[in-house]
């Protein structure tokens, strides 16, 4: 993989897209974990994958190339959430139902969903651990936080994903 970046970091178009390749779909479900909306997660994931390319001349280590570009892909989440912050769509009343609806079905209930119910900070962990397959000192890199923040947001993440599970079973249960 350090060949390639340094293939990437001379200019080399299709060494970046083999090096992309390999962690598209991660990419893609990262943003769209953060998210929560498939155009904004394309749209996240393009726009990350432009300035790395723009700025990989910049990458201090080859062997960082994937957290960097992680990294990047994050704050263009933030970018975009931000922007929504700001921007007040005319039909929110009707996605922030749907949304529910989607979340009280049974059937849509799967482990997207239940995550999707988390706090930002602990999607993120899960994401990253889990869709990236990083260890705890890669996230805590990626995060900008130390080791021990990464195994406690894990730790909580799993409780509460846990909870949920529980809940969810005793609401099929009583239904039946």
């Amino acid at each position: 993989m350090t060949e390639l970046v340094e293939k990437a970091k001379a200019g080399n178009k299709n060494a970046f897209m083999e090096l992309v390749d390999t962690m598209k779909v991660q990419l893609y479900k990262t943003a769209l974990v953060r998210l929560g909306n498939e155009q904004d997660a394309l749209d996240a994931v393009q726009e990350a994958l432009y300035k790395a390319f723009s700025n990989i001349r910049k990458l201090r280590e080859n062997q960082f190339f994937k957290t960097w570009l992680i990294r990047i892909l994050l704050n263009e989440c933030n970018n975009i959430e931000q922007y929504k912050r700001k921007v007040i769509p005319l039909d929110s009343e009707i996605n922030h139902s749907e949304q529910h609806d989607e979340y009280d079905s049974d059937e849509s209930m799967d482990i997207q969903n239940l995550t999707n119910r988390l706090e930002a900070i602990y999607k993120e962990v899960i994401d990253l651990r889990y869709n990236h397959d990083l260890k705890f000192e890669d996230i805590a890199s990626v995060l900008d936080i130390p080791i021990g923040t990464v195994k406690s947001r894990l730790n909580r993440a799993h409780k509460l994903l846990k909870e949920q599970l529980g809940a969810n079973y005793t609401k099929k249960e009583v239904s039946l």
